[in-house]
């Protein structure tokens, strides 16, 4: 199981990030340079808490069933605002998760 990655998010580079072993539980937000909080495949925009919320509950209700810890997955792009990605936690622990993985890639020369 893998993570879906919408190509046009471009995560921050970090020194000691590692590759996700289990993709397991894991619910991925986007947040793109503009602001935008949108679902993995980048189709659904989340415009209210309330809608955000909702679709973690789900997506964590969904999770809990197949047996999987729910975990978010913040894919947020390196320009973005850091609110965004403050709202989008705050969301995720009124739905119930607290668990919190940031996306992030190591550069080839292993520096950040």
């Amino acid at each position: 199981i893998t993570v879906e990655m919408d190509k046009r998010v471009q995560v921050p580079i970090a020194k000691d990030s590692n590759e996700v072993e289990d993709a397991t539980g894991r619910i991925v937000i986007n947040i793109y340079e503009n602001g935008d909080v949108m679902d993995a495949k980048g189709k659904t925009t989340f415009d209210s808490d309330n809608d955000l919320i909702d679709y973690i509950d789900t997506q964590r209700e969904m999770a809990e069933g197949l047996g999987h810890k729910p975990k978010l997955h913040l894919r947020g792009d390196r320009r973005a605002v850091f609110r965004e990605a403050r709202r989008v936690i705050n969301c995720a622990a009124k739905a119930g998760v607290a668990d919190v993985r940031f996306a992030s890639f190591v550069n080839s020369m292993g520096n950040y």
